[in-house]
């Protein structure tokens, strides 16, 4: 007895949901949820009693049906769907079947293009991403959500046509499914979904601190001097003048991998796009076990209120808008010398590493071959020049399992390895994985670093980091053999996997379109 849910979907929408109004269980006979086009073609079916894409729920309570299709909708077609009779049972004991839906004006869908941009945002959230759908479906009452990968934020009605949903936090780097929804409140309107990937805040940083020497940097102490610099358009089709900003540092637990707000630097700030002069706090009052190096990061949220939106419906912002700046570090008073991290470690762990790992190659031309084992490290300049100064670029190994050591190789401008103190690349304890500041990895790896090559004065300290996390030379790299194929038939692929392949037929081993 619901309404017709007559919707428009984007042509990549593949989640489909019935609700029930009680409680049931998927039958064991053969039973059709149809996909028709609008002349009556049937182009898709699924079996809902053998399918893995028809999902019943868990839960006792649950009365949702959730289909996955992975039919590709063309926008040239509407389409209607039918539900065969006893598609579900009821829990109760009779085993009551659902009813047919054999109405193709019923579940009848229009399909119509949906744009997203960016795809893309900074893996702390805030970032606006502005969905644009091809006809007027959007109107200033109706609720419009975004979710990513299942946390949703409320969206803002801009106009008919589109709006905007501020990224959530992420825990991870990655691509993670979107989905878009405009309701009435009783009906879903529209509903599409798309890809996007979460970017670390080296990727993603668009403010820029500077220190009391007007240079950009990412070491600071408690109580520095810095000056701020941002965008002011934080929320597209807002006007930036019509906004003030609240500036905010976040700093990471080191256990748990969360970034905690941790103190207002300014609030309800004009949004001119430039702080001069403002203060860094002390932090005195963190836990006595913290390091004495802590990654923070500061971010500018817009402050938006009802008086600015256009929805009627929304009386404040729903959700935070904000840009973000670089991982910094800030050096505190809980003093850790490179000394003392240096007698923790065991002495055999640097020569240990270096025999786990794969050699470094020699040369940038052969880090860049597609079976090196390595992949590019994309780490802002600002990065590369703090933590490898003078090199053209690094490479990490590739494959690396999460809380695993791992291999990183600098280059210098002329495409040679560099290797050994101050910048050379090293051998990480707990290599980065798909996070864009792993904890582990700030503790064993970079805090030690900062100790050591960095806050210290003593150049034998820096000599003393490369002892327990050593540079490889190169010295033991073989680089990889062409592909080739022997006896009857043995293969050797470019990755250097072995197989025999018995085919009968012709086959295509390798082509290129590149002249390479």
């Amino acid at each position: 007895n619901s309404a017709t849910p007559n919707l428009k979907v984007s042509p990549n929408n593949r989640i489909w949901e019935v609700q029930f109004d009680r409680e049931f269980t998927r039958p064991l006979d053969s039973r059709y949820i149809r996909f028709f086009q609008e002349d009556g073609t049937d182009v898709h079916r699924i079996d809902v009693a053998i399918s893995p894409n028809v999902i019943y729920p868990r839960e006792s309570s649950g009365r949702t049906l959730r289909i996955l299709s992975s039919y590709p909708l063309s926008r040239s077609n509407s389409y209607y769907i039918l539900l065969d009779s006893g598609v579900v049972l009821s829990k109760e004991s009779v085993g009551i079947e659902s009813v047919a839906v054999n109405d193709p004006n019923f579940w009848h869908v229009n399909i119509s293009k949906m744009e997203v941009a960016p795809r893309f945002g900074n893996v702390l959230g805030g970032t606006p991403i502005v969905v644009t759908v091809e006809e007027d479906c959007l109107q200033e009452d109706y609720e419009i959500m975004c979710s990513f990968a299942g946390k949703s934020t409320e969206g803002v009605y801009v106009d008919s046509r589109r709006a905007v949903c501020p990224s959530p936090p992420m825990r991870r780097t990655g691509y993670v499914p979107f989905d878009f929804s405009v309701s009435n409140g009783t009906t879903t309107i529209y509903h599409g979904g798309s890809r996007y990937q979460a970017l670390n805040l080296e990727e993603m940083s668009d403010i820029t601190v500077m220190n009391n020497k007007k240079e950009k940097t990412v070491l600071l102490k408690g109580g520095d001097t810095v000056n701020i610099m941002w965008s002011p358009e934080i929320v597209p089709h807002f006007d930036a003048g019509s906004y003030r900003v609240d500036v905010t540092i976040h700093i990471q637990d080191l256990q748990s991998g969360e970034w905690m707000k941790y103190e207002h630097l300014v609030e309800n700030v004009s949004n001119s796009g430039k702080l001069d002069n403002i203060k860094l706090p002390a932090f005195n009052n963190l836990p006595s076990n913290v390091s004495s190096v802590i990654p923070i990061a500061l971010q500018v949220a817009a402050r938006l209120d009802g008086a600015r939106l256009k929805s009627k419906r929304q009386t404040t912002f729903p959700a935070i808008y904000a840009k973000w700046s670089l991982t910094l570090y800030i050096q505190t008073d809980f003093k850790v010398s490179c000394e003392e991290w240096f007698n923790s470690e065991d002495p055999s762990i640097g020569n240990r590493l270096l025999q786990q790992l794969p050699p470094c190659p020699r040369t940038l031309a052969q880090a860049n071959l597609v079976n090196s084992g390595f992949d590019k490290d994309n780490m802002h300049p600002l990065f590369l020049e703090f933590f490898h100064s003078k090199s053209q670029v690094c490479f990490r190994q590739r494959n690396v399992r999460f809380g695993s050591p791992g291999q990183e190789c600098c280059y210098d401008n002329d495409g040679n390895l560099k290797f050994g103190s101050p910048n050379g690349g090293n051998v990480d304890k707990v290599a980065p994985v798909n996070q864009f500041l792993s904890p582990d990895h700030f503790v064993q790896d970079i805090a030690p670093f900062i100790y050591c090559c960095k806050i210290s004065s003593a150049r034998p300290d820096c000599q003393r980091f490369y002892q327990r996390r050593p540079s490889d030379d190169g010295s033991r790299y073989n680089p990889p053999q062409p592909a080739c194929v022997y006896g009857d038939p043995h293969l050797v692929t470019l990755d250097g996997y072995k197989y025999t392949f018995n085919g009968k037929g012709e086959y295509l081993l390798i082509e290129t379109d590149d002249g390479s």
